[in-house]
């Protein structure tokens, strides 16, 4: 199986459009998470972003790390990243 590689631009554009979804569909609007990608570039004096977007992307990450449903092929695919 080929593994894509992103650059680093794209990784970020989709870190943060990530970050927008969570922002809507779990806190409806309620907590901040200002873009920080190329294409919406707000200066850093008016940068805000809620730890909770954050604490929830995180803290859903690691449950589906954890979760038995993580399959062997999973850890197989991605085991070049903890190399």
């Amino acid at each position: 199986m080929k593994t894509a590689i992103f650059s680093k631009d794209e990784v970020i554009r989709r870190l943060c459009a990530l970050s927008t979804e969570v922002m809507e569909k779990q806190f409806d609007y309620q907590q901040a998470a200002d873009c920080f990608c190329s294409d919406g570039p707000i200066p850093d004096e008016h940068f805000i972003f809620s730890h909770a977007v954050l604490e929830f992307i995180e803290n859903s990450v690691r449950s589906a790390m954890s979760s038995p449903d993580n399959s062997d092929d999973d850890n197989e695919r991605f085991a070049y990243l903890t190399e």
